[in-house]
């Protein structure tokens, strides 16, 4: 059986291309012919890219646009240029378009507007990765069109996969059909035993990107405000937005009590010396760093109202919270029973592992073989 995987970019520690590869070592175990498709640009070797260029008839000027609007949202410029060059050089005419069209499994992923998702077809997967609400972006205009494209592929009937059940309510939502969106829950790479800190003092951590949903600078001015500790790391640079979070995250630790960075290379240092994982976040559609957080035997804080519903359940692995004043709190309960919420995040992360995410994700493939063949 051979597989096409496509999406705008394909980058290294990008949430979606980090679903995309996963999938691909799936089908790569089971000995399918596998392909990871790139619309503009990919850091990942032997992909075929710039698919976008194979179907688009669109004039010169008009393609130019769309792609300098991407490179306007990227703050570190001259790194991406040098990827799309270096994408151009290794760019096969027809390559990519070829292998979309012969494949058995076409699996768009979706997570905002992207070129090439215009030629979805009927019969073919979507895999979306939750388009955030418009007040939580930079480019408002951008989510309310992506959701539009959504809804234009309503009467195709698509079949979908999601990571969260609030992701595949928020389709719903937009008129998608609850039989025919499937949820896939991610998988952390961690086989880990079970580790006893013994902590004597409650020390937050968090990470990922400081996206403007993830509400970075108001977790970092609580802290100072409350005397709790946290370590906060994660991509700090790609895009202005990115940049300007860190910039007020960092106005914000007025009393020091935040120790921020950007990117780490040793992340199991970092672990090493926290206790307490917590993400203000109030977008997510799976949060991945909070099963890792799990996987390395640590209790859990997350704001109430997405898919961090899903994960945390109160008093047995954390807590949520609906406003950030009700942190120190449920630190201190957290904390006068550390063994055993520690116990219950760690057995609660043994739902999330790879064995199980492939058992999942090839029993949905069958799903989507019935509902090929109904469509036909």
């Amino acid at each position: 059986m051979k597989i096409a995987q496509m999406h705008s970019v394909v980058f290294r520690g990008d949430a979606v291309s980090n679903v995309m590869r996963a999938l691909d070592q799936v089908h790569r175990d089971k000995k399918w012919e596998s392909y990871l498709i790139a619309d503009l640009f990919s850091e990942i070797n032997d992909v075929p890219l710039l698919a976008s260029s194979d179907y688009d008839h669109t004039p010169f000027i008009q393609s130019f646009v769309y792609l300098l609007s991407r490179f306007l949202r990227l703050e570190n410029k001259i790194k991406y240029l040098k990827i799309y060059f270096n994408s151009k050089k290794k760019y096969k005419p027809g390559l990519a378009k070829s292998i979309i069209e012969s494949s058995d499994i076409r699996i768009w992923h979706f997570g905002a507007f992207y070129n090439l998702f215009k030629y979805f077809h009927e019969g073919d997967i979507l895999f979306y990765h939750g388009v955030t609400y418009p007040y939580l972006s930079y480019f408002p205009e951008l989510n309310i069109y992506s959701k539009n494209m959504l809804q234009a592929i309503l009467d195709m009937k698509p079949f979908v996969i999601v990571q969260s059940n609030f992701i595949k309510q928020s389709l719903i939502d937009l008129g998608f059909k609850e039989e025919s969106v499937y949820v896939l829950p991610l998988f952390h790479k961690y086989n880990l035993p079970y580790k006893k800190r013994n902590p004597k003092e409650p020390k937050l951590i968090a990470w990922g990107r400081y996206a403007l949903n993830k509400a970075i600078p108001e977790l970092v001015k609580a802290c100072n405000e409350y005397k709790l500790n946290i370590r906060i790391f994660g991509d700090n640079t790609q895009t202005k937005e990115f940049v300007d979070q860190y910039k007020e995250a960092l106005a914000n630790n007025t009393e020091g009590y935040a120790k921020l960075s950007g990117k780490v290379d040793d992340f199991e240092a970092e672990l090493e010396n926290a206790n307490i994982y917590i993400c203000n976040s109030y977008h997510e559609g799976f949060n991945m760093p909070l099963i890792e957080a799990e996987a390395h035997s640590m209790p859990v804080l997350a704001r109430r109202g997405t898919a961090m519903d899903e994960l945390v359940k109160d008093g047995y692995n954390g807590f949520l919270f609906d406003d950030i004043s009700e942190i120190p709190d449920l630190v201190n309960r957290i904390m006068k029973d550390y063994d055993r919420f520690s116990r219950n995040a760690y057995e609660h992360s043994k739902n999330f592992t790879y064995e199980r995410f492939k058992e999942r994700y090839l029993n949905i493939i069958d799903e989507y073989k019935r509902y090929k063949n109904i469509k036909k």
